[in-house]
């Protein structure tokens, strides 16, 4: 990936379907640092190539694209390594061949790394299962903005994401001695049955575990079923269109 003249950089990002609110604009930041860099006279006189595919946020097809990306396009790393399941699926994969793979578009548990030399994955991003211990201690502690709370209840996914989170969130009420003050609902389809179990709980403040393709319904849910509570949620829930 790397010759006299360039550097082959490329990731797999989902530009398509329901994600792609996220992903076409995190291919064009991309795309228009590597522009500024080309015009500046590139790195060390060489220019960057940027390959790009689109997995449509699946897990297999991710793991297709990177091994095309590693094995036949040659790159010299894994740039923007975008989604929870394209990076669950080739973190083994990327360690195994120990291609450098720089910013993961995910905070999935997997990415935590305590001691691992000559580990060429940099994730960057924070990591669910500390960000849930966090949302918690944030929860019950600041009382600045949340007053005193006795309930936090909880609205997950059972996915990567919503379960990675949530994992964090149990780590975190089991040390500080707060499981009897926290209450937990999968929430899926339209959030309703988990908006209920929040209100009949009589909740203080909603932490919701999941990311950007289900905040909007399930915050919408607690409107419509009148469940007036601050909200805390991940970084992962971000959304330029919102």
């Amino acid at each position: 990936g790397v010759t006299d003249d360039k550097i082959v950089i490329g990731n797999t990002a989902t530009t398509t379907g329901a994600l792609s609110a996220v992903g076409l604009p995190f291919k064009a930041g991309m795309e228009a640092a590597i522009e500024v860099f080309n015009e500046a006279g590139g790195i060390g006189g060489r220019t960057i190539e940027y390959k790009h595919y689109d997995d449509g946020f699946l897990a297999a097809t991710g793991m297709a694209n990177t091994e095309k990306l590693v094995e036949d396009d040659k790159v010299f790393a894994l740039v923007g390594h975008f989604g929870t399941p394209t990076v669950g699926a080739t973190i083994d994969y990327i360690q195994d061949k120990g291609i450098p793979m720089v910013y993961a578009a995910t905070g999935i548990n997997q990415l935590y790394f305590q001691k691992t030399v000559g580990n060429p994955v940099m994730a960057v991003q924070p990591i669910y299962k500390t960000e849930g211990r966090i949302l918690l201690a944030r929860a019950l502690y600041e009382t600045d903005l949340f007053g005193t709370v006795d309930k936090v209840g909880v609205i997950y996914t059972a996915d990567d994401a919503g379960n990675s989170i949530k994992a964090g969130i149990d780590v975190e009420a089991l040390s500080l001695g707060k499981t009897a003050n926290v209450v937990s609902a999968v929430g899926s389809g339209d959030f309703s049955a988990a908006v209920l179990a929040m209100k009949t709980a009589a909740v203080d403040v909603v932490i919701m575990a999941m990311n950007q393709a289900y905040f909007p319904t399930a915050l919408g849910a607690m409107a419509t079923g009148e469940l007036d509570v601050p909200v805390l949620t991940s970084y992962v829930s971000a959304n330029p269109y919102y």
